[in-house]
């Protein structure tokens, strides 16, 4: 399979992924309330939210939920009626001002990105300063990972990524992913001037002698285990430490990917089209989703 084709997300099952693992989504869901402090915000972004599988338990935590992803045909399939807006783009180019967002999620994203600073700089970028970011991301040298390794026979590859083992090339599946190890991605974020105030792990709830177990158990844990090399799967809850800043926000959040003009967007609209008044570039709305 040539690297064009590995990372067709368009065929993705997101049903058949995640079908009889509910416990995972509740771990995820609970580990993601106690980074937040169960606290009330204005917006939250999900980055890779796909067809919503974390999105029904976090909406109620802000007054307005947006949810990105690369694939429009994943976001289509959210089933939300309202309180929510959808963005299809690449993580790069988001259609965001700057420092608009209060939290930023992105959960089981940063592994299938082989250069994660590029897509961490574009998120700090868009992060109210005194924002949150909670990323999560499967990590190297686990003792789970190890297991994996020995028992289902996961072929990898060690690449160099500034500085040698700091990123594997894993084949876990079809599609390629790398795994990383925390120093790496705690480089990549202090570079950003980004600090990590708390670590939580989960990834033990998946495996089939353990799903029995109740969720709770497994958040109850997650901080000792995000301090420990057993779990494989990593949160990290990063504070945006730059001052507050003399950012406009004026309720408009949008701007140009093209001419990165501020821009204007109907957020009720399902189907239309407009174009930016600086460039001309043409913005679409299509079933409820931006793509911009």
């Amino acid at each position: 399979m040539n690297n064009s084709d590995e990372n067709d997300f368009l065929k993705l099952d997101f049903d058949r992924l995640w079908k009889g693992r509910e416990n995972v989504t509740a771990v995820e869901s609970g580990i993601i309330k106690s980074l937040l402090g169960n606290r009330h915000f204005g917006r939250i972004l999900e980055v890779g939210a796909g067809n919503g599988r974390l999105t029904n338990n976090l909406i109620k935590y802000c007054d307005n939920y947006y949810a990105l992803d690369k694939i429009s045909n994943f976001l289509e399939k959210i089933n939300i009626k309202s309180g929510i807006f959808k963005v299809a783009c690449d993580l790069e180019f988001t259609p965001f001002r700057d420092g608009v967002f209060d939290v930023i999620l992105m959960v089981r994203v940063l592994n299938f990105i082989e250069n994660p600073a590029i897509s961490i700089k574009e998120l700090h970028r868009i992060l109210k300063p005194g924002g949150i970011l909670i990323l999560s991301f499967y990590h190297t040298g686990s003792i789970a990972d190890l297991f994996d390794i020995i028992i289902n026979q996961r072929t990898e590859k060690n690449i160099w990524a500034r500085r040698s083992r700091d990123k594997k090339r894993v084949k876990r599946s079809n599609f390629r992913e790398f795994f990383f190890k925390k120093s790496y991605i705690h480089r990549i974020l202090s570079d950003e001037n980004l600090f990590i105030n708390k670590a939580a792990s989960s990834g033990l709830e998946d495996y089939l002698f353990l799903k029995k177990l109740p969720p709770a158990i497994f958040i109850k844990l997650s901080y000792f285990l995000g301090r420990s090399l057993i779990a494989p799967h990593t949160f990290f809850s990063v504070l945006n430490k730059e001052s507050i800043s003399d950012i406009d926000d004026d309720g408009n959040l949008f701007r140009c990917i093209k001419c990165k003009q501020s821009i204007e967007i109907n957020q009720s609209e399902f189907n239309y089209e407009t174009k930016c008044p600086s460039c001309g570039h043409k913005i679409i709305f299509n079933n409820g989703v931006l793509l911009p």
